[in-house]
């Protein structure tokens, strides 16, 4: 059964796991899973709730703008997704490649249910292995004096391939 998971974060305030529960229950959503933390020397607010879809009253492409008059009242900053929907995932991965093998071999099985759409690696060593199964293999390499140009170089080369989530396998930079 789908669920559509909330990622929220703001300003501490009173009201907000009220408001943030009415909306979703206010609509049929049952909360399958809650986590909120206060950062209390800053003030700052953090909260993920999943609730399941079945029964919920509005549709997904919905639920963005009513829970935004929400949002918009405490400030938040956050973000919205389905279980349903695969990511876009790139993996970086360094020298030791034991972690990414294991990420390529469990999602070629289907166990991983994501889209690997890219490897990302300062060295060149796993190149074959990705190319193998069908994933474009990008090296950059770090150097110290280097390091700035390589996550600009990083963060292009993700948002060229629409890159959702990055996996750290081991990545040592």
């Amino acid at each position: 059964m789908p669920t559509a998971t909330l990622l929220l974060s703001c300003r501490d305030a009173t009201g907000i796991v009220a408001a943030v529960a009415a909306f979703v229950a206010g609509h049929g959503g049952n909360i399958i899973h809650a986590d909120q933390h206060t950062d209390v020397e800053e003030g700052w607010f953090v909260q993920r709730v999943e609730w399941q879809l079945e029964g919920f009253d509005l549709d997904r492409d919905t639920i963005a703008g009513a829970f935004a008059p929400i949002a918009g009242e405490y400030g938040m900053q956050w973000s919205l997704r389905f279980s349903d929907e695969r990511r876009r995932t790139a993996i970086f991965v360094s020298r030791q490649g034991h972690c990414l093998y294991d990420l390529l071999g469990r999602w070629e099985l289907g166990e991983l249910p994501t889209d690997v759409v890219l490897v990302v690696s300062n060295h060149e060593d796993h190149r074959t292995a990705v190319e193998r199964v069908g994933v474009p293999f990008h090296h950059i390499g770090v150097a110290s004096d280097t390091k700035a140009e390589a996550e600009a170089e990083a963060r292009g080369v993700l948002a060229a391939h629409g890159v959702d989530l990055v996996v750290l396998a081991r990545y040592m930079q």
